[in-house]
């Protein structure tokens, strides 16, 4: 410090309160694509419905299709949502993630309850993404996914919001 001056104090670091190595691409993308298969496995059966309202009338078919469509895309959130807030070795996992031996991990160190977890998977995933999705043709999906190619962290563009990171379990 030059004398009489003042100089001032270098920022300390924020303290890494998340743990374990980060997640490959890879395994990120092999995990969406495994709960991607199980989410459709498990809503097959919705496809034959609108078909049966068909035989009878148009209008109950559309009115089934319709209400396929809110029963699965409620279905698709709630999977993600309830899996991330299981206890224990199993918090921060879809069955996804977890075959691929990954976890999402919140930067607080806390781990995932109901509510952290709707919030990265409905709001931000969901409505967020879903949204600006709509605005762009899915490119702002395209590039959520392929961000973390290109961040030190290996983070995508939800992870930030969600102050989360993926790391391996």
């Amino acid at each position: 410090m030059p004398p009489g001056g003042w100089q001032q104090q270098a920022a300390a670091a924020a303290p890494q309160t998340w743990q374990g190595p980060l997640a490959s691409w890879g395994n990120r993308v092999a995990a969406q694509l495994i709960d991607g298969l199980i989410v459709f496995a498990a809503l097959i059966p919705l496809v034959g419905v609108p078909a049966i309202g068909f035989a009878v009338s148009d209008a109950l078919g559309i009115v089934l299709i319709i209400l396929g469509g809110l029963v699965w895309l409620v279905f698709a959130f709630m999977y993600s949502t309830w899996l991330m807030k299981r206890e224990a070795q199993h918090n921060g996992q879809t069955w996804g993630k977890q075959a691929m031996s990954i976890r999402v991990t919140q930067d607080n160190g806390q781990p995932f309850d109901l509510g952290s977890a709707a919030m990265r998977q409905i709001v931000i995933i969901g409505f967020g993404l879903g949204i600006a999705g709509s605005f762009t043709a899915g490119l702002a999906y395209l590039v959520d996914y392929l961000w973390p190619l290109f961040d030190d962290e290996n983070r995508a563009l939800h992870d930030m919001l969600a102050k989360t990171h993926v790391v391996k379990a």
